[in-house]
């Protein structure tokens, strides 16, 4: 049966939040009945590696990812689900305006915006980077908002906070890539005009001598490092270099003197302020000079380190692999789950470290991320370096040609699941034989019951033939072979059920079933308990397994027994019911046709105790 809460899948640590959450009474009803246009928008939300808010209905109900997580503060054990303005109560005031306007329709992005917000540390300013765009229902009517966001407030005086994935930081790069090569050929052909570029560029420009000497500097040098103009000029740009970065620099300007021409020369430069400062230089020299253009890079760079420690420190299990399945690089996480350190696996084919029985499987889902599909979570088995193996549950995602893959291990989780299953089998098998224990002392009686009425048969039988009374004999031989018949049909009932075996489902008269048992089932509750049935005359033809079915209605009929120690009504039933897709919801079950058989008794119930258990 196909798992209605699929659209939940991948989102992790969010996503068990919303199947567990009780939302009996919410505007938005159990997660089985949201639309198609929510399942979408929120499966986007909780996949998505950068922090992400989805609000939607009239109530703005939120929602949030795992990377969401640390931006909640307190309110993380209770915001899933709830009002965007109980939530963030402490700032609705400002951010009601800006919500307001993105149902309108604008669309806007914030950056480095303040708040004062309740935290884990109590009310403090914060700073957030976000940005609104709406989501259309299948009415085009607005029926919610995508929110980007990303708390900034340790990198505002002067970092830019890392929010965009790596799709969006190499764009980034490669836009800076095209503008410095754009840069440096207008360098070339302008050489000294003070155009408009050069007054107006936010980068920084140059124009200095073979031996560093500072010719020309343009405004932005200003903005960037404090420097006014006359401050500069006439000095050498080694003044200004770090010290650990000016043996390259002056390297860097010796190659420029014959002709060489860097694309991209990074270095640090002293700010006004006494800060360092990163800057990525594109360099150009013609007869006389050096012409260059640089980007504070500075963010860049920090953004870089950040994820780098990510990288390093995180112990989700991390592998790049190329299209053709090349293990790219893998990070510490990996190591320490499997054993194989990046020299071990870098260069090798990801089946490699794979039993030959997955291999073909991870082709084909390495085809199928090439060509596009998005895959949910998947477990497969990869060899450990110690020659174990280990049940990895992977998310990968496709981009530019390469494969981002982040695994945890669940060998642990799947063991214990197994021993679980186990164990419950070997607890039904146990409670089998407990009903059979119950069943040995009326059973005996019963059996001495036919073996007195066979032998009582016998002895009048012989004392007949001895008087030569022979006419009356059949009445004592049906008499003897009626106990023998009944004595055979509880024997075989009682191989029946002390069978193990696995299920056998197939074509099962219920009611012809539920008769077969009758006397079994007299016999096992006594006398003093009186035993009705009620089937249904055209009751359809079910697919169970029948020795199961059997053990569950003796399991019933003894557990009704003991409910009445002074003797009672026992009721069996069957019917026929057909379940709509409103009922099978609620009872977790597939719509359609089932056949139910029921036990009833006007017993004493269970204890607390027993419906605990």
């Amino acid at each position: 049966m196909p798992d209605p809460l699929s659209f939940l899948a991948g989102g992790g640590e969010a996503a068990r939040m919303i199947r567990e959450r009780d939302w009996s009474g919410h505007p938005l009803g159990r997660p089985e009945t949201w639309p198609d246009a929510f399942r979408s928008a929120l499966s986007l939300v909780l996949n998505s590696p950068e922090s992400m808010i989805l609000a939607w209905g009239p109530d703005l109900s939120f929602f949030f990812n795992d990377t969401y997580f640390p931006l909640l503060g307190p309110r993380l054990p209770w915001a899933m689900g709830e009002r965007f303005d109980k939530v963030w109560a402490d700032g609705w005031e400002q951010a009601k305006p800006i919500i307001d306007a993105a149902f309108a329709g604008e669309s806007r992005r914030f950056v480095d915006l303040p708040w004062k917000l309740g935290t884990d540390r109590g009310a403090a300013d914060t700073w957030w980077s976000f940005s609104y765009s709406r989501v259309l229902g299948p009415d085009g009517e607005v029926a919610g908002l995508f929110i980007f966001t990303n708390e900034t407030t340790d990198r505002v005086l002067g970092e830019a906070a890392l929010r965009d994935s790596r799709q969006r930081l190499e764009a980034a790069m490669a836009e800076l890539g095209e503008l410095n090569a754009t840069l440096t050929t207008q360098v070339e052909e302008r050489t000294r005009d003070r155009n408009s570029l050069w007054e107006l560029s936010s980068d920084i420009m140059l124009r200095c001598g073979f031996d560093g000497r500072i010719l020309a500097v343009n405004p932005a040098w200003t903005d960037v490092l404090g420097w006014r103009e006359d401050e500069l000029i006439g000095h050498t740009v080694f003044e200004f270099v770090h010290p650990d970065d000016l043996d390259r620099t002056e390297e860097g300007a010796e190659a420029s003197s014959t002709g060489h021409a860097y694309r991209r020369f990074d270095n640090r430069y002293r700010h006004k302020d006494g800060s360092w400062r990163w800057i990525s230089w594109s360099t150009v020299p013609d007869e006389n000079a050096i012409n260059a253009v640089g980007r504070d890079s500075t963010q860049e760079r920090a953004a870089t380190q950040e994820r780098d420690r990510t990288w390093a420190l995180s112990p989700v299990l991390k592998m790049v692999v190329g299209g053709d399945g090349t293990v790219l690089t893998v990070n510490p996480g990996f190591t320490k789950a499997l054993g194989w350190t990046a020299e071990d696996a870098v260069g090798r084919p990801v089946t490699a470290l794979m039993p030959p029985d997955e291999r073909d499987a991870s082709a084909d889902r390495r085809a199928r991320l090439a060509a596009g599909e998005t895959l949910g979570e998947y477990r497969i088995t990869l060899l450990a370096k110690d020659g174990s193996r280990r049940r990895i549950a992977w998310t990968t995602v496709f981009e530019n040609g390469v494969i981002f893959a982040f695994g945890r291990d669940v060998t642990v989780e799947i063991e214990q699941a197994e021993a679980l299953a186990r164990s419950e089998e070997q607890l039904r098998q146990s409670q089998k034989m407990e009903a059979v224990g119950q069943l040995t002392g009326g059973l005996a009686h019963d059996f001495n019951n036919l073996l007195a009425g066979i032998s009582g048969s016998l002895e009048l039988m012989e004392a007949r033939i001895a008087q030569g009374r022979v006419a009356e004999l059949d009445r004592y031989i049906a008499a003897a072979g009626g106990a023998a018949r009944r004595a055979a049909a509880l024997t075989h009932r009682l191989l029946a059920f002390s069978r193990r075996q696995t299920l056998d489902p197939k074509p099962t008269d219920v009611n012809r079933l539920v008769a077969g048992m009758e006397e079994l089932v007299r016999r096992t509750v006594g006398p003093q308990i009186a035993l009705d049935t009620a089937a249904e005359p055209a009751l359809w033809p079910t697919l169970v397994d029948p020795n199961q079915l059997e053990n569950a209605l003796l399991n019933l009929c003894i557990n009704a027994r003991d409910a009445m120690p002074d003797g009672g009504r026992l009721l069996i039933e069957t019917t026929n019911r057909r379940l709509d897709p409103r009922a099978s919801t609620e009872r977790d079950m597939a719509p359609g046709e089932y056949v139910v058989m029921a036990v009833s008794d006007n017993g004493t119930g269970m204890t607390p105790e027993v419906v605990e258990r």
